[in-house]
């Protein structure tokens, strides 16, 4: 526990144009804690208020707005004062985002006076009503500096942009922006000279060039301060303004602000999509039948069926697949499943594996290099589940479907303690519990927000439907219809186990009401491509970027287990490490479904190999087989694998998301609920 007296304070300075929601996002951080004084000299008002927030006091500053940097009035040379003078650890500027090509030109001038900004874009839950679309890591990525979405009605970004003010405070690389202000540069270098004596007059850590250009700019308030420390340089910018405005016909600072607005534009292209929306299709019959309390619900829940069931038909053939063998059609049957994503992955990376045991001479090398490539088919074979899942879903939600799903939703969601917000993290999990638990962000309410986060890895991703499809089919051999049954009742256990889990943590939360559905409903319209894209890529890009290394390294890690064991390079699976490893929770499935210990060990492999990524069950399963174990036993322990634990990739993302101990506390309750539940399974068939 961290004593206050061990918090760290970090100042941050809220700097916006006027009305774009500055006092109203500081009144949601600060509550109560506001203290108001005057600017030593005015009557202009300053907020400061504190807010806690992990191990740090953020203390918060709220100065008038201002349109610019350069002062034309009272409030406005006190907001650019307080910048000068009273140096900040972050500066968060707030942009509009329904004006977001005006209200940006602040942040490029705060952004060439300092570099520890971060760039809060606000009214952004309502920009999607007017058909504005923002790509906010397109626009991160251009300017350098975080840039999180804020709504201070709604709250939400609130967390994200705390966390990107202590990111920044973190930093030590942040830098001021250099504009290419074209000929004008050469005029800043000659007056840099000026600047410095400004710079020294006023004793701050301003950077030179910035008062040099302000100088340039005819800034009143510099100007005056320089004609008193070196009237020399004064005259000598005072004749340069002059001449050029009879050179150029315009003053120095209408071209700066050309090269300023060029660079927002530049900032802009691509990141910004303004579709056109008409006011008369917001009251269609589309929301007539969303909003119906009946047909509303039911329509919703059959288009996310058919969300799922097209994202794991383009992926992996399933359902597709066997209910065209139920039909018959065992050829057509084949070819889904061959010319599927994961169909055509598997096959391109079993041909590279070929390739190379044909070239490498070496056993030992050869299955090395083979396991590389097998771990790195492990990562690719689930993106583009996650990215189709998430293409579909964007599609919904640019539209103004997904917000009218929700919507319609609400009122079952609200029974198990959640909002309608929750059904896009939700569906999410269907494709991989890693951006499902990264999309539980997209909740409002705290509470909520750890609901989804430990709730969702319940429900059963992409990697466990392979595992239950190939017990079923290739060792268990279940008919179609009963692969179909089978399946369908596993999935809903899981969805049900994971609204029932979300319900207790409301419960244990000891809040009884469950959150409000706080939402804009935008128009319908056709949906943007450059828009889906920014929504799935980004999705896909935090899967890569949290699970590819550790499901690649864990697949290694395993193959290197599984092939090595005290004598040195193994042949024999049961002597090696993994077998060893095996031993000691193949004990579990001695005394839970009496498997014989030979084979016990092979269940605990298998299980081990899962805790690292739920796809190594099958490679296990696939090289030492379930031989001499029963039906019931094998369909006992597929149960405890769609339960018994999230996997690492997963996990590690629960503890960044929600702290060690609950990611612990998640993980011994699902283990204990795949006890529970695959025991009671195993009872019931055997009495069948």
């Amino acid at each position: 526990m961290i004593s206050r007296k061990d918090l760290k304070t970090i100042k941050v300075v809220l700097v916006g144009q006027p009305n774009v929601g500055k006092s109203s996002l500081f009144n949601v951080l600060s509550g109560k804690t506001t203290r108001v004084s005057n600017w030593a000299g005015t009557t202009v008002e300053i907020k400061t208020g504190r807010v806690k927030y992990r191990e740090y006091i953020i203390e918060l500053v709220d100065i008038p707005g201002t349109y610019s940097l350069t002062p034309a009035s009272v409030e406005e040379r006190v907001a650019r004062e307080y910048i000068i003078k009273e140096r900040a650890d972050v500066y968060v500027v707030l942009v509009d985002t329904l004006t977001i090509e005006r209200s940006l030109l602040l942040a490029i001038e705060l952004l060439e006076l300092r570099g520890n900004v971060v760039i809060a874009l606000t009214k952004y839950d309502i920009a999607h009503k007017y058909g504005i679309h923002v790509n906010i890591d397109g626009l991160s990525r251009r300017l350098s500096v975080p840039v999180v979405a804020v709504s201070a009605y709604t709250g939400e970004g609130i967390e994200d942009l705390l966390n990107a003010i202590i990111r920044t405070y973190k930093s030590k690389n942040t830098k001021e922006l250099v504009i290419d202000y074209g000929e004008i540069e050469n005029y800043i270098k000659i007056f840099q000279n000026c600047g410095e004596k400004v710079r020294d007059f006023l004793k701050s850590d301003v950077n030179t060039r910035w008062i040099t250009i302000k100088l340039i700019e005819g800034d009143e308030e510099l100007l005056r301060i320089l004609e008193e420390v070196d009237y020399e340089c004064y005259r000598n910018i005072i004749e340069f303004r002059e001449k050029f405005k009879e050179e150029h016909g315009k003053l120095p600072e209408d071209i700066i602000l050309e090269f300023r607005k060029k660079v927002v534009e530049r900032v802009l292209e691509g990141n910004v999509v303004k579709a056109r929306v008409s006011e008369s299709l917001a009251l269609s019959n589309i929301d007539r039948f969303f909003m119906n309390p009946v047909i509303g619900p039911i329509l919703s829940i059959l288009l996310l069926s058919l969300i799922i069931c097209s994202a794991l038909i383009i992926n992996m053939g399933f359902p597709a697949n066997v209910v065209l063998y139920a039909l018959g059609f065992r050829n057509l049957a084949e070819l889904v499943e061959k010319y599927s994503i994961s169909g055509i992955l598997s096959n391109i990376f079993d041909y590279f594996a070929s390739i190379i045991s044909s070239i490498v001479h070496n056993s030992v090398v050869s299955n090395l290099i083979c396991g590389v490539v097998e771990s790195f088919g492990a990562v690719i074979s689930l993106a583009p589940l996650v990215f189709i899942m998430s293409v579909i879903l964007a599609i919904f939600e640019d539209s103004g479907l997904g917000a009218r799903m929700a919507v319609a939703l609400h009122s079952i969601m609200s029974r198990f303690g959640l909002s309608g917000r929750s059904v896009y993290p939700i569906m999410i999990g269907f494709g991989c519990n890693v951006p499902a638990v990264l999309a539980s962000r997209t909740a409002i309410e705290y509470y909520e927000r750890k609901q989804i986060a430990l709730s969702v890895p319940l429900i059963p991703c992409q990697a466990r439907f392979l595992v239950l499809l190939y017990i079923l089919t290739s060792i268990v051999r279940m008919n179609p219809l009963l692969t179909l049954i089978s399946v369908f009742s596993i999935v809903s256990i899981g969805v049900f186990l994971c609204l029932i889990t979300s319900l207790m943590l409301r419960r244990m939360f000891k809040i009884s009401e469950s959150p409000e559905l706080l939402l804009e409903i935008p128009p319908i319209h056709p949906p943007k491509l450059r828009v889906i894209w920014w929504i799935s890529w980004s999705t896909t890009r935090h899967f890569l970027e949290k699970a590819g290394t550790v499901i690649f390294a864990s697949c290694l890690v395993i193959w290197l287990l599984l092939h090595y064991g005290p004598s040195g390079y193994v042949i024999n699976l049961a002597e090696s490490y993994a077998a060893r490893l095996g031993d000691i929770v193949g004990i579990l499935f001695e005394h839970l479904y009496s498997v014989p210990h030979i084979y016990a060990w092979k269940l605990g492999l298998a299980t081990i190999a899962g805790m690292i990524a739920k796809e190594n069950i099958i490679a296990v399963l696939d090289l030492i087989g379930l031989n001499g174990i029963s039906m019931t036993q094998v369909i006992a322990f597929t149960v405890f694998t769609m339960l018994y634990m999230p996997c690492i990739s997963t996990l590690a993302v629960l503890c960044r998301e929600v702290g060690i101990r609950y990611a612990l506390l998640i993980t011994v309750y699902m283990f204990i609920l795949a006890i529970v539940i695959s025991y009671v399974s195993y009872i019931v068939l055997g009495c069948i």
